[in-house]
């Protein structure tokens, strides 16, 4: 319900469509995080660019993004990266962040992150090995 912060779902329900099993953990990130070799997390992420941006890195190369705002009491990658860092798992755990338009109160994505989803679906088949699948 906070417009663009809904990227997550609009890519889960597209990656499910096309077969590929994915999780929506919604704020929080589901226990079992670390029984995973390989997490991608995906996520409307305010990193100062034009709305729609994507952006790409592994976790522990994110310093930057720690301030961001959030519609979460500790952002997903916050916490992530504190399961790695105390854990050691996920071997490795990539963000595909997309800079929202709006976190405000609305349904449905804006244009700009609407036109995006495509571009993360891309990341994520590639990252997965999948990308001559989709």
């Amino acid at each position: 319900m906070r417009s663009d912060d809904g990227l997550g779902f609009r890519v889960w329900e597209e990656l499910r469509a096309r077969g590929v099993h994915a999780i929506l953990s919604g704020p929080d990130l589901p226990p079992q995080i670390t029984d995973f070799d390989r997490v991608i997390l995906i996520d409307a992420i305010d990193f100062k660019a034009e709305p729609g941006s994507v952006f790409e890195g592994r976790i522990e190369d994110l310093d930057v993004l720690e301030a961001r705002s959030s519609t979460h009491a500790l952002s997903p990658l916050s916490f992530l990266k504190i399961i790695k860092e105390v854990t050691g798992r996920p071997e490795e755990a990539i963000l595909i962040g997309v800079q929202p338009k709006s976190l405000e109160e609305g349904e449905g994505l804006s244009e700009e992150v609407e036109g995006a989803v495509s571009e993360v679906i891309d990341r994520v088949m590639r990252l997965i090995g999948l990308e001559d699948e989709a």
